[in-house]
């Protein structure tokens, strides 16, 4: 997948992620940043755990899913 198909699907289901009390994300090595979370996210009041598995991937910047961690005030 492409940055811009994900920031789409990130854009259309993140009204339904609110719910969400456990997020995990798996990234490959894709030679892509963080920063397809670049439009404003909804609170993620429930989300208590997010998991980020990182796999093949070097000298890459998490700078770009601080909106994300902003955004769940319970982690």
């Amino acid at each position: 997948m492409t940055q811009a198909v994900i920031s789409e699907l990130v854009h259309t289901f993140t009204t339904y992620f609110t719910r969400l009390r456990t997020l995990s994300l798996e990234f490959g090595h894709m030679g892509m940043d963080f920063y397809f979370l670049d439009h404003a996210l909804p609170k993620f009041n429930n989300l208590k755990v997010l998991v980020l598995k990182l796999s093949g991937m070097e000298d890459v910047s998490l700078l770009g899913i601080t909106q994300l961690i902003e955004a769940s005030p319970y982690l």
